[in-house]
């Protein structure tokens, strides 16, 4: 009996800081990734687990990045995935049709960088200084804090921009 109760209360004070999350420490995901086939996998990777809604802000729309991701939009489309795209005035009118038949699009004047959130707990800031040259440099990270920022940022840049017509 003295031994069970020696191992309850050991059990106990390894389980219960644990259980108030005292002395644990948050170890937050974040990963810097970086070329452009790198970026390319890790977005490839987000959008195939995406389940119920995609959030993306491109300051450049590539025709070649339109035509790679528009079967993959009507795809998740098609699974019930609500996307919706912001883009800048800067984008072609073709790119702007094939995009507003896969997903919800709004454009700004302007953006300073890019991203996607996806379902509310991944987040992909596409980061550069010159996007034009293409993706040489993101931010992956599932941490809650910085997902949260980036999608109520975004809500904020979709309010305040102009439908697709």
């Amino acid at each position: 009996e003295n031994n069970l109760k020696l191992s309850l209360d050991e059990a106990l004070g390894e389980l219960q800081p644990l259980y108030e999350k005292k002395d644990v420490k948050e170890k937050p995901d974040i990963w810097i990734v970086r070329g452009q086939n790198n970026i390319l996998d890790k977005i490839k990777e987000t959008l195939d687990r995406t389940k119920r809604e995609l959030l993306v802000a491109v300051p450049v729309v590539p025709e070649a990045i339109v035509t790679l991701a528009a079967p993959l939009l009507s795809i998740m489309r098609d699974r019930g995935v609500k996307v919706s795209i912001l883009v800048t005035s800067s984008a072609g009118r073709d790119a702007l049709r094939r995009l507003r038949s896969v997903a919800d699009v709004r454009v700004r004047e302007q953006m300073f960088g890019g991203g996607i959130i996806s379902d509310s707990d991944q987040i992909i800031l596409l980061l550069g200084e010159e996007p034009e040259k293409g993706l040489t440099l993101a931010i992956s990270s599932d941490h809650i804090g910085l997902v949260k920022f980036g999608k109520n940022y975004f809500e904020y840049l979709w309010e305040n921009s102009k439908p697709s017509l």
